[in-house]
């Protein structure tokens, strides 16, 4: 009886997502402690409907029975979707664009655009 409420509960879930949007969140988001340290074993990784925890010292108490689950995005939250035996785990985003999950801060890893410099013309001269 209590296995035919998972997918009620995954109706809820979409519902309570108002915009489903799969890339507005994509990329790594790492956990700074106190001392603002990053600590790259304490990450989430998400991209489009599935994301990757991979907590080390964090959350070690916690049950988490794997480490990808199903992801629903919404401009102000997060909801993962455990599987039958676990309630979704919702995370919450602030202003910033980061990710708040239990009172922990996870900073959305910024990635380095490279772009084409010009090159002057005095180098490109043919010089003998």
């Amino acid at each position: 009886m209590k296995h035919c409420f998972f997918p009620l509960l995954l109706i809820v879930t979409l519902i309570s997502c108002k915009q489903l949007t799969p890339g507005l969140h994509d990329g790594k988001y790492i956990f700074t402690d106190s001392a603002h340290t990053p600590l790259l074993e304490e990450s989430i990784i998400i991209h489009g409907h599935s994301a990757s925890l991979h907590f080390r010292a964090l959350f070690n108490k916690s049950k988490l029975s794997k480490t990808k689950y199903l992801c629903f995005q919404d401009s102000s939250k997060i909801v993962l979707y455990m599987g039958r035996r676990q309630r979704p785990l919702s995370i919450q985003v602030n202003q910033q664009g980061n990710l708040l999950l239990d009172g922990h801060v996870f900073t959305k890893q910024q990635v380095p655009v490279i772009s084409n410099t010009p090159v002057s013309a005095f180098f490109l001269q043919d010089r003998k």
